[in-house]
């Protein structure tokens, strides 16, 4: 968590502001997005995926093997978990952690 902190704020967001309160604010939004974010959109798509039982195919076909339908839904819901937590922490970090710096240069 420190060196995604030291790489968000001297990289991506190329902040000079107080440590302490963005050290903080940081660990708030990562932990939301750990604790709430990707278990919320893990247990949503378990609930989904196990009512569904069309995805489980079109997996199983596409990958030409038989595979646990179990299996399957844990995995799509972690990856819908992890990309929900990511957009999350982004934004989190872009509004309340690195507030002086808004815009990202692509050289």
């Amino acid at each position: 968590m420190s060196y995604s902190f030291l790489l968000n704020k001297n990289f991506v967001f190329k902040s000079s502001a107080a440590i302490r309160e963005e050290v903080i604010a940081f660990v708030a939004v990562t932990a939301t997005g750990v604790l709430i974010i990707h278990n919320l959109v893990y247990v949503l798509f378990i609930y989904i995926l196990n009512h569904s039982i069309s995805v489980v195919n079109i997996v199983e076909e596409t990958v030409n093997y038989r595979i646990s339908s179990d299996s399957i839904v844990i995995n799509l819901a972690t990856v819908a978990g992890a990309v929900v937590a990511l957009i999350w922490n982004y934004n989190g970090y872009r509004l309340f952690v690195f507030k002086g710096r808004h815009d990202i240069e692509l050289s």
